[in-house]
């Protein structure tokens, strides 16, 4: 074989048993593509010098055998470290002292080179058993991350948990932030409330064009005719034109039904999920407009305001209700429970929940007013 050709080969033997094995069996590696091709041509080469020997001292001789029937690889380790020149089949063969000689040399050669063979084999051997007792650890901490990433990508939303507590406090916060700079003028009132109002409505769009734009939903379910999706324009109508009675019924749905959302959302994906900071700004938004224009602005609600809101939320119900009908939908739930864990799991089964819910409801605007009884 040309050199050239010897190269490529090499090259090509040893790409081939990097790649099939990367790390772990570098040893075994290096005695596939250098050690045993060493070997393999110490003993071709030792083949062919026998030959020669052979050839140029015992032509025509007794004991000569034909080059072209001689053994090539068995013959050879059979001598090895004995010099001898008893052939394959244990008859005398050549006794010539210089086949004797060739023989010791190549004999000692060839036993350093497969002693070589044997220790890079061991070592080879040693290090994938490490490897093994390695790799097992490494598979279950990769397999343990894996699972601990499929599992956020997987967590649902949890009742109460940090992020639905920190909703709460931003809430709270912003609508605090906003009734002190509404009480520091009539001009800094104005900007609030128009800031507001204009927040509201972009937030109501944005949440509108996004769900139709995906597609997941129906037309008819992505219209914004919750109960709390429909008191988004009435307070940015209260806002804009500072009404007092519109106000007044914001206050109620706002403190009734957006802070029961918030309480016990209908949600499954946590934060920082678009459906999760969608829910909450547009609920809490509700609650810093309510608390804006009541506490901030002085549009306090006045004697029968519970029974007007009431009368208000029922109006609305039997608009929903033949909206249901026609599109089977389930605004407002009057057709059926949310699936996720609400207040109404507690009201009993359909349709004495809504019967419930009406008292539910007239309650809660009762208590709301308890703050302004007494006024006119």
């Amino acid at each position: 074989m040309a050199l050239p050709d010897a190269q490529r080969v090499v090259r090509e033997r040893i790409a081939g048993a990097l790649q099939a094995k990367p790390r772990s069996g570098l040893v075994e590696a290096a005695v596939t593509v250098v050690v045993e091709p060493v070997a393999d041509l110490v003993t071709r080469r030792a083949r062919d010098v026998r030959l020669r020997v052979v050839a140029t001292t015992h032509v025509g001789g007794r004991g000569v055998r034909d080059p072209r029937v001689q053994p090539c690889g068995r013959s050879i380790m059979a001598r090895v470290g004995r010099g001898t020149g008893v052939g394959d089949d244990g008859a005398p063969g050549d006794a010539h002292p210089g086949a004797r000689q060739a023989d010791g040399r190549l004999g000692r050669t060839v036993g350093l080179v497969t002693t070589l063979v044997v220790q890079a084999r061991q070592a080879a051997s040693q290090q994938r058993q490490r490897s093994e007792s390695i790799h097992p650890r490494q598979e279950r901490t990769t397999t343990a991350k894996n699972v601990s990433a499929s599992g956020m990508a997987a967590r649902r939303f949890e009742h109460f948990s940090h992020e639905h507590l920190g909703a709460f406090v931003v809430t709270a916060a912003l609508a605090a932030v906003l009734v002190w700079l509404v009480r520091r003028g009539p001009n800094a009132e104005r900007r609030v409330r128009v800031g507001l109002a204009l927040v509201l409505l972009g937030c109501s769009g944005t949440y509108v064009a996004v769900e139709a734009t995906r597609g997941q939903v129906s037309t008819a379910e992505v219209m914004p005719l919750q109960l709390c999706d429909f008191a988004l324009f009435v307070g940015a109508f209260a806002l804009l034109m500072r009404g007092r009675r519109t106000a007044e019924l914001l206050y109620f749905w706002s403190g009734s039904a957006a802070l029961l959302a918030m309480i016990t959302p209908d949600l499954t994906r946590p934060f920082p999920d678009w459906y999760f900071l969608s829910y909450f700004v547009l609920h809490g938004g509700l609650l810093i407009a309510a608390a804006t224009l009541v506490f901030g602005c002085g549009l306090t609600p006045t004697r029968g305001g519970p029974l007007r809101a009431l009368a208000w939320t029922n109006a609305y119900g039997l608009f929903l209700g033949a909206i249901n009908l026609t599109f089977d939908t389930n605004y407002l739930y009057l057709c059926r429970k949310p699936s996720t864990a609400t207040l109404l799991d507690y009201f009993g089964p359909w349709p004495v929940y809504l019967l419930v819910a009406e008292g539910v409801a007239l309650s809660g605007f009762l208590l709301l007013y308890l703050p302004f009884r007494g006024r006119v």
